[in-house]
């Protein structure tokens, strides 16, 4: 996974937040 993917990742992640569980926001160190 190159760092682009990874910050695509978290930026999407971050985007949906309210939908993820606490732990996976916790293993991107958000």
């Amino acid at each position: 996974m190159t760092v682009n993917s990874v910050v695509q990742l978290k930026d999407l992640i971050i985007k949906h937040s309210k939908e993820f569980n606490p732990k996976i926001k916790t293993i991107f160190n958000f």
